[in-house]
């Protein structure tokens, strides 16, 4: 009785560590999945965001003649505000893109 009781038991532990590591991969999964979906996103935002720069600046450049000092200078002002928040996409898509693909690192050894 005893002997069936601790064959009991340790199955019971068999099945509930299995139980811990199923549930462990698949939070694993889906924590890989959340990552790549929002790396994606980040890569799109940051080619959008790249579009915008390129055509505020060319379409600038080309009425340079036409703008005055003041205009200029705001239009260098929105220039510097959208490098600086591309910057800022691409470094968090790289961030999450190592973190998706499983490099292990984090925080600010990621540069």
């Amino acid at each position: 009785m005893i002997s069936a009781w601790r064959r009991q038991a340790r199955e019971l532990e068999r099945l509930r560590a299995q139980r811990l590591t199923a549930v462990g991969t698949e939070r694993a999964r889906r924590a890989r999945l959340i990552l790549e979906v929002e790396s994606r996103w980040l890569q799109a935002e940051t080619l959008l965001w790249t579009a915008v720069t390129g055509w505020i600046w060319f379409s600038r450049r080309r009425d340079l003649a036409e703008e005055e000092r003041g205009g200029l200078v705001a239009e260098l002002i929105a220039s510097l505000f959208i490098m600086q928040r591309w910057r800022r996409l691409s470094q968090k898509a790289r961030r999450t893109a190592r973190r998706a693909s499983g490099d292990g690192r984090t925080g600010d050894d990621m540069s």
